[in-house]
């Protein structure tokens, strides 16, 4: 099971001032692979929205951030999906990446390796085991983002 957390900008369904411009990025878990849907530069987020779970193109899609003249950002790490937005693509992708945490220290996920036995017979545990790093599943920005 995957954990989530969402940093959704809030807002209502009608446009804001003039010249906002809205996104929304929006996924799904079913399958067992993410699929995600992007909707930029819209006069709403109904309608960045509905771009989204179009691209997204599954049922069970769901709007996980929504951003205003800015970027939304989706990171992966071993399963585990967290989102977040800003005012450009690297605070944004930034946000989503320090939202699921330092990746593990090789050094130490190989120690614990050794430590719990889990290595192969006969091999040394030390620098064999592989942890995953977090990665930008994909990021969006409206066209006035910084």
């Amino acid at each position: 099971m995957s954990s989530a957390t969402a940093f959704v900008a809030l807002g209502s369904a009608t446009a804001g001032a003039a010249g906002d411009l809205y996104g929304s990025l929006a996924i799904s878990f079913g399958s067992g692979s993410a699929v995600v849907g992007a909707g930029a530069n819209y006069s709403s987020y109904e309608k960045s929205d509905q771009r989204a779970m179009l691209e997204c193109g599954r049922r069970d899609c769901r709007v996980v951030v929504r951003f205003v003249n800015g970027c939304g950002a989706i990171a992966v790490r071993d399963g585990s999906y967290k989102w977040a937005w800003g005012n450009s693509r690297i605070e944004a992708e930034q946000g989503a990446l320090v939202a699921l945490g330092p990746d593990p220290s090789p050094l130490l996920t190989a120690l614990g390796s050794a430590a719990t036995g889990s290595a192969a017979p006969g091999s040394a545990a030390l620098g064999s085991a592989a942890p995953s790093r977090a990665q930008i599943l994909t990021s969006e920005c409206t066209a006035n983002a910084r």
